[in-house]
C-alpha cells in the first residue's frame, strides 16, 4: 500500500495521516483548501511533503489505494451514492455513522453491499483494550453496566455544529451513543427493553440512558453524559467493578502530545480493514444499524 486519499479536514488529517504513515502509507491526496491549515499546524506540517494538494481530489481518489471519508454524515451519505456510480477505490474506511438516521445508514450499506464495495466504519471501540476483556468476561456476566460521562467540544466552547444537531447525525445516540451500539450488537445484544434522551433548553441532546438485553437475558446498560463536569469512563459487571478510566482511549493511547489520543486504535482500524481476508463483514453492519433504529423507535425524549 503506498497512497491514501483523504475527504475532510479536521479529523481526516490530524487524526488519520499519522495513523496511515503508522500502518505503511506514504503519500496522500488531499485538498487544496487544507493546505494553510496543515502549514501552521505543529502536529501537521510535518506530512506536508508526504501530500499532493488537488482542487479536485474525486477522480484522483480512484487511483488510490485507499479512500478516507471523514466528513458529517449527510457529506458522507452524498460521497458514497457518488462513489457507487463510478469505479470504486480498492478500499473504503468511512466515519461513523454511516448516514444521518439509521433509514438512510440501512440503504447505504446495503447500496454498498449490493455494488461489492468493501468498506470499514471507524468503530474504534472496538479495538479497545477494556473490549477485548469484555469479549472474554461477557458470557460470566449477567448484568452489565457502562458509563461514559465528559464535556463535549461544543458544549464547552459554544459552537453551533452538526454534531449537536441529530438530524444532520449528531446529538447523544446517534454521534456517541452508535459507538456503544456497535460493541452492543458485536457482543449480542439485541433486543431493547428502554431508551430515554435528555434535551437541554435548548433542544440539544445532552445524555442517552438504555437497556438492553440478549437471548439469555442477560442485561447491558449504557449512561452517557456529553455535557458532565467530570469526565469518566467505567464498566461493572453484576455488582463488580471491573474498570474505570478517564475516557475509553485511555488505555490506548499513545505517548506524546503530538499525536491524537485515538492514533493507536484508528491504527488497529487501518490494519484490520487492509488485512480483512473476507473483506467487510456486511453481517455485523446490518446487525448494528438493525439494533440502533430500535432504539430510536423505542426511545423516549424527556428535557432534563
Amino acid at each position: 500500500m503506498n497512497t491514501a486519499t483523504i475527504f475532510g479536514g479536521g479529523f481526516g488529517l490530524y487524526g488519520y495521516i499519522s495513523a496511515l504513515k503508522a500502518a505503511g502509507f506514504k503519500n496522500f491526496i488531499v485538498s487544496i483548501r487544507h493546505k494553510n491549515l496543515m502549514q501552521n499546524r505543529k502536529n501537521l506540517s510535518s506530512h506536508l511533503n508526504d501530500c499532493y494538494f488537488a482542487k479536485d481530489i474525486d477522480m484522483l481518489s480512484l487511483h488510490s489505494d485507499l479512500t478516507v471519508f471523514a466528513v458529517n454524515p449527510r457529506k458522507q451519505g452524498d460521497l458514497i451514492n457518488d462513489f457507487i456510480r463510478k469505479t470504486p477505490a480498492k478500499m473504503l474506511l468511512l466515519e461513523k455513522p454511516l448516514g444521518v438516521d439509521p433509514n438512510v445508514s440501512m440503504q447505504l450499506a446495503s447500496n454498498l453491499k449490493d455494488n461489492g464495495i468493501n468498506y470499514h466504519c471507524n468503530y474504534i471501540f472496538s479495538y479497545t483494550s477494556w473490549f477485548q476483556d469484555l469479549l472474554s468476561q461477557c458470557s460470566e456476566c449477567d448484568n452489565i453496566e457502562i458509563g461514559w460521562s465528559f464535556r463535549a467540544h461544543h458544549f464547552t466552547n459554544q459552537i453551533d455544529t452538526w454534531k449537536r444537531v441529530a438530524s444532520e447525525g449528531g446529538g447523544a445516540i446517534r454521534f456517541y451513543g452508535i459507538h456503544l451500539i456497535y460493541i452492543a450488537s458485536l457482543l449480542g445484544f439485541s433486543s431493547v427493553k428502554k431508551s430515554e434522551v435528555k434535551l437541554n433548553s435548548s433542544g440539544d441532546e445532552v445524555s442517552w440512558s438504555c437497556i438492553l438485553e440478549d437471548g439469555n437475558r442477560r442485561n447491558l446498560s449504557f449512561n452517557l453524559n456529553t455535557c458532565a463536569v467530570k469526565s469518566v469512563f467505567k464498566i461493572n459487571c453484576k455488582e463488580n467493578h471491573i474498570l474505570e478510566l478517564k475516557d475509553p482511549f485511555d488505555m490506548d493511547a499513545p505517548e506524546g502530545f503530538m499525536l491524537d489520543r485515538r492514533h493507536n486504535l484508528i491504527k488497529k482500524h487501518i490494519l484490520f480493514s487492509l488485512g480483512s481476508a473476507s473483506g467487510t463483514n456486511y453481517a455485523d453492519e446490518f446487525k448494528a444499524i438493525t439494533l440502533w433504529r430500535d432504539i430510536e423507535n423505542a426511545n423516549r425524549k424527556f428535557e432534563s
